[in-house]
């Protein structure tokens, strides 16, 4: 086996690696503390690629027909119940909150390589639109292409925003959303959560008149 060279930079934060290796039309995986990321290079070559946390996949994931939405109308209702608690647990460990369509079908979520199997792009959108319906996903496109996914809702991410502001004494101050997303790279609830999502959340203490979002978005007072 070809030697390959793992660096660790921004690790806890970031969850990306530094890849160096010489290796040839391969594929392999790397584990790390619960980290993997899966590697294909033609050339020597520095690269930075996303780490996804392993999941304790259900056993659906290793069934090939799971990947195949079946006709028969209670199968399939079954099935997407199942692929929409998937998406969101999987979005909730990989701390994943946009989905984009084109890159998607390319997720370990969607396609298992173990057995050979992938999900549509057709199976994927109706898998979104039906969490659409539950309150789990807000497309930011009037193409259906990018979508924001709530393993929380605005609400409940505004409501643990609110408490940490309260507990650490900062009511009654500013604070810049820069601020809130840096105390979730610290092991907040809201950790890996996207600027948009925060500032939804935001609107929605907003409304509760417990903080008020600046015109530029960029930041809060809390009251």
């Amino acid at each position: 086996m070809n030697q390959v060279i793992i660096s660790r930079q921004n690790f806890s934060s970031n969850y990306k690696l530094l890849v160096y290796c010489n290796v040839v039309n391969s594929h392999y995986r790397f584990s790390i503390k619960r980290l993997c990321v899966f590697v294909t290079n033609e050339n020597p070559k520095l690269y930075d690629y996303r780490c996804y946390k392993i999941m304790d996949w259900p056993w659906q994931y290793s069934f090939p027909p799971f990947f195949t939405l079946q006709p028969h109308a209670p199968t399939r209702e079954k099935q997407i119940q199942a692929w929409k608690y998937l998406v969101i647990s999987y979005c909730q460990v990989n701390t994943l909150s946009t989905l984009d369509l084109a890159e998607a079908g390319d997720l370990p979520l969607f396609h298992n390589g173990d057995i050979d199997r992938r999900l549509s792009q057709d199976e994927i959108r109706e898998i979104c639109d039906e969490l659409e319906r539950s309150g789990n996903l807000e497309w930011t496109d009037k193409t259906h292409r990018r979508a924001h996914i709530f393993w929380k809702s605005p609400a409940q991410l505004g409501a643990d925003i609110y408490k940490w502001v309260d507990q650490t004494g900062q009511a009654g101050t500013v604070l810049t959303v820069t601020e809130i997303l840096e105390e979730g790279e610290n092991g907040a609830s809201w950790r890996g959560v996207s600027t948009e999502v925060v500032v939804k959340a935001l609107l929605a203490l907003q409304k509760e008149k417990k903080a008020e979002l600046f015109e530029d978005r960029e930041g809060a007072k809390f009251f």
